[in-house]
């Protein structure tokens, strides 16, 4: 049994931009709930559907920074904690841009994600960050052969937004 994970209008944008620019397309966005409960009870926390739908979504866009895999989850989020960055936020990313750079997530809800670089965080709305990394997407696009520069002006139609049912099941 699946049910389909809440994300907000900004979110779903996103993340149907971000699997477009994904250098592997998945069929499905689908989360698996078993593996969820396991993060869940590993982290001492639950997870928002909007944490849980980028996961869901496969997401695999070209550039340095990467969303992590579900199993890559805990062992971050419990390196990242190690650094006293608090127990209500869990690793959704990471990117090595002049060093290691982590992105976190409040867990409940998701509204904003923390960049963690060199004992340096920045807030910022976690829309607005998934947006942001598909700007970079769509950076690598402009610079590439002419089926990619047509690949970075790409924006979703209703109909591809409306297809997009991220899944937990």
């Amino acid at each position: 049994m699946t049910r389909e994970l809440v994300v907000s209008d900004e979110v779903r944008r996103a993340l149907v931009t971000l699997r477009k620019f994904s250098l592997r397309q998945k069929p499905v966005a689908v989360v698996d709930a078993a593996r969820v409960a396991d993060v869940e009870k590993a982290l001492g926390c639950s997870l928002h559907d909007e944490f849980l739908a980028t996961l869901a979504a496969q997401l695999d866009p070209p550039g340095d920074a990467k969303i992590l895999d579900l199993s890559d989850v805990v062992e971050v989020t419990k390196q990242l904690r190690k650094l006293d960055w608090g127990t209500n936020r869990v690793a959704i990313g990471h990117a090595n841009v002049d060093g290691p750079v982590y992105y976190h997530v409040g867990s409940q809800p998701p509204k904003t994600a923390l960049k963690v670089n060199d004992n340096t965080h920045y807030l910022g709305d976690y829309g607005r960050w998934l947006e942001d990394y598909a700007s970079v997407g769509r950076d690598f696009f402009a610079e590439g052969t002419n089926d990619q520069r047509a690949l970075a002006s790409w924006q979703p139609t209703n109909e591809e937004l409306q297809g997009f049912y991220p899944e937990i099941g």
